[in-house]
């Protein structure tokens, strides 16, 4: 992002420059200060965990400009008190910093919640600053396949994350023997308090009392997390692994590949996604670099790639290769990695998934609007530990807005401003295929969450301890895909269930305490439970 870059040199003359990107990757750390350095700006500070700190790892980033901080300052009232002092120096006398407000590396692909501890100290800092302007610039780092896959796969279906030390440093040079395609970054617009106060409604020069405080760290940080989804570029990965993930068919030929991959290209152009140069050219989509992403994709296993007569063929002389005539197939075990690809753009998607579900679930269109938003908003609710939902509007807002923007595409049709129906389709597709791909797009999540459902099932004899319900679910997971209850390998995933029973605590169906879950009264019975299953399922 060249223009935003040169924003950045700007603003950088104006005053301190925080930035705030997504953190998908180790490599996270590497990309902002490579790029920097080529183009002659400011190295950022970086504040990283101090699970990186081990030799020889920790010299070497340290020397880059990284500093170590513990992952919780819970009990210690000294140690915040020097990290913000030290925060206050860095920006006081001009540093650029860098902070990831995720926490922790996303191992999905997509943002999570942000967590605002570091940033209230820099924002306690800032405010100390009288005459320093402070820039807070959201940043977009996106992949076509991540380096850690493997072993997020790993963790997401129940195992252990591995400690960070020496040992597993040089394990890593197996790493380099592959290809990841490329790195994509993108610059949101730049936020400063003064405009937070604003849209708080602070006067410029009012005091902050502590509720203010965290009011304004919370805008801050929740208008972050949207502006780095809003910039977020659409890469060959993301789009040709969205494509093949909502694709319902056990294998998909290549050009009907790049037929689903145009179709979904010029959706997003509508919507005003970034698109890198690589992907399309004046809006149309360059099959090279689809074929090109398959063809990385098929070395790394994550797809088989057949063409007629293979069966013929000695598996040892098959050619792995990609493009006209072949057929891609996805290996059930290989899905979740390449979800994460997919996730990288799930959120342009999420709004008209929402509404695709509420429509096509039972019992169907044509149905009430007051029927549809009930529904919808129940989704919405489900998943707001999933997905994030613009919060620069209201649920009403943006539902009004999906709908008509689907209706303004023939997706749906208004009849009488009372029913919504099916309307005519677009683009080649009739509308019920659009919406049964917006519908697939999400449907991993829906079945994580019936996993997760079915998982309370084990609470029927007694409290039992987060991480082994978490365990005990993924393991009932993997019996309702091998009996065919759900159909996707990528549900029975462990932050799914994780968010999921985050969001059965906020609808009262269990509780958590001294890190033990339990049900509630009136779902304490076999029944109750199916209940919760049945509402997820339908």
């Amino acid at each position: 992002d060249m223009p935003g870059l040169q924003r950045l040199r700007e603003l950088n003359r104006e005053g301190s420059l925080v930035l705030l990107p997504s953190h998908k990757s180790h490599v996270d750390y590497l990309v902002i200060s490579y790029i920097f350095n080529e183009h002659n700006l400011q190295l950022p500070m970086i504040a990283a965990g101090d699970n990186l700190s081990f030799f020889p790892l920790g010299p070497i980033l340290r020397r880059a400009g990284g500093f170590f901080i513990r992952r919780s300052f819970r009990g210690d009232k000294l140690y915040p008190a020097v990290v913000e002092s030290y925060v206050r120096r860095l920006l006081r006398d001009g540093y650029t910093l860098e902070l990831f407000l995720e926490g922790g590396r996303s191992r999905t692909g997509k943002l999570l919640e942000p967590q605002f501890g570091l940033l209230s100290m820099i924002v306690e800092a800032v405010l100390s600053l009288q005459r320093r302007e402070v820039f807070f610039v959201p940043v977009s780092i996106g992949y076509e396949r991540i380096v850690e896959t493997r072993s997020y796969e790993h963790e997401a279906t129940g195992g252990e994350k591995q400690k960070e030390d020496a040992a597993g440093l040089l394990k890593t040079t197996e790493v380099l023997r592959h290809r990841y395609g490329r790195i994509n970054v993108q610059f949101g617009r730049a936020m400063t308090l003064g405009e937070i106060r604003a849209d708080l409604k602070i006067a410029a020069n009012g005091e902050l009392t502590a509720a203010k405080r965290r009011a304004a760290v919370t805008r801050l940080g929740n208008r972050t997390m949207d502006e780095i989804n809003r910039v977020t570029a659409v890469t060959p990965g993301a789009l040709t692994a969205l494509a093949l993930l909502s694709d319902r068919r056990r294998s998909v030929g290549h050009e009907d590949l790049l037929l689903r991959c145009q179709k979904l290209l010029r959706l997003l152009i509508a919507m005003n996604a970034r698109i890198t140069p690589l992907t399309a050219t004046a809006g149309v989509l360059r099959p090279e670099a689809i074929r090109e992403v398959v063809q990385m994709f098929v070395d790394a296993e994550l797809l088989e790639s057949h063409r007629p007569g293979d069966s013929m063929v000695p598996v040892e002389r098959r050619e792995l290769g990609a493009g006209h005539g072949r057929v891609y197939r996805i290996p059930e075990r290989k899905r979740l990695e390449l979800d994460t690809s997919k996730n990288h753009i799930v959120h342009f998607f999420v709004e008209r998934a929402v509404v695709a579900l509420a429509v096509l679930c039972p019992p169907g269109l044509p149905q009430s609007a007051s029927g549809l938003r009930e529904r919808a908003q129940s989704i919405s609710k489900l998943f707001s530990h999933e997905f994030r939902f613009r919060a620069d509007a209201t649920f009403d807002e943006i539902l009004n807005r999906t709908i008509d923007a689907m209706v303004a595409d023939q997706e749906l049709v208004r009849v009488n401003d009372v029913e919504v129906a099916l309307g005519t389709g677009r683009d080649g597709w009739p509308a019920a295929v659009w919406l049964q791909t917006y519908a697939a797009i999400i449907r991993n999540f829906v079945e994580g969450y019936r996993v997760a459902a079915r998982g309370l099932t084990l609470l029927l004899k007694g409290p039992v301890g987060e991480k082994d319900l978490i365990r005990r679910t993924l393991l009932l997971g993997e019996r309702m895909f091998m009996s065919n209850d759900i159909e996707l390998r990528e549900s029975v995933n462990k932050p799914l269930v994780a968010n999921a029973l985050t969001a059965f605590r906020e609808e009262g169906y269990v509780r958590l305490r001294d890190s033990k879950y339990t049900l509630a009264e009136s779902f304490q019975s076999a029944e109750g439970v199916a209940k919760i299953e049945e509402s997820i399922a339908r």
